[in-house]
């Protein structure tokens, strides 16, 4: 059995396929921004403990999109004024645990619906 296929417009198709190799880090890093803050940062500020309000402050989303990496997200607490941050986390309220493991279940599709292929090939 012999299987044969034509391709039209492969310029188009490897432009399409380049652009979008080119966009995906940008594109990924804003959904993973935008989910991120919604699904995890935003409940971490609702849950995190308030007695000064130095330790809520000190709250951080961080995108990083290094090559050789993919695309990552952080969200901390603490720096030198609310260096109890991992003391108050462990020992009493689970306020960034919490949000991230609710989100986990759901976390993938929820960046996937965030992120537009047709705009990205575009």
């Amino acid at each position: 059995m012999r299987i044969t296929t034509s391709l039209t417009g492969d310029k188009e198709l490897k432009r399409t396929l380049e652009n979008m190799a080119r966009e995906t880090p940008k594109v990924a890093a804003k959904a993973l921004r935008v989910v991120g803050t919604e699904k995890i940062f935003n409940p971490s500020q609702v849950e995190c403990p308030v007695k000064t309000g130095k330790l809520k402050a000190t709250g951080r989303i961080r995108v990083s999109t290094a090559e050789s990496r993919g695309v990552s997200i952080k969200v901390t607490y603490g720096d030198r004024d609310a260096w109890y941050a991992v003391i108050v986390h462990e020992k009493q309220k689970k306020f960034l645990e919490g949000p991230v493991m609710q989100a986990k279940p759901t976390l993938a599709a929820d960046i996937a619906k965030e992120i537009d292929l047709k705009r990205m090939a575009g």
